[in-house]
């Protein structure tokens, strides 16, 4: 929540019906597959240290 960029000069809280209005975005599919295909090739080497240890 802290990333957000509302701007706004009270201190309040924020609830969904003002957060769902923000647009997220995320990367295309295939940047999302080769960022998990990254994320479990780290996990796989941490795994084989760990075992190693």
């Amino acid at each position: 929540m802290s990333i957000t960029r509302l701007i706004g000069n009270t201190h309040k809280r924020y609830w969904i019906s003002e957060y769902s209005k923000l647009e997220i975005p995320i990367p295309p599919q295939k940047e999302q597959k080769r960022i998990v295909s990254a994320v479990h090739s780290i996990f796989a080497k941490l795994n084989m240290i760990m075992e190693s240890l």
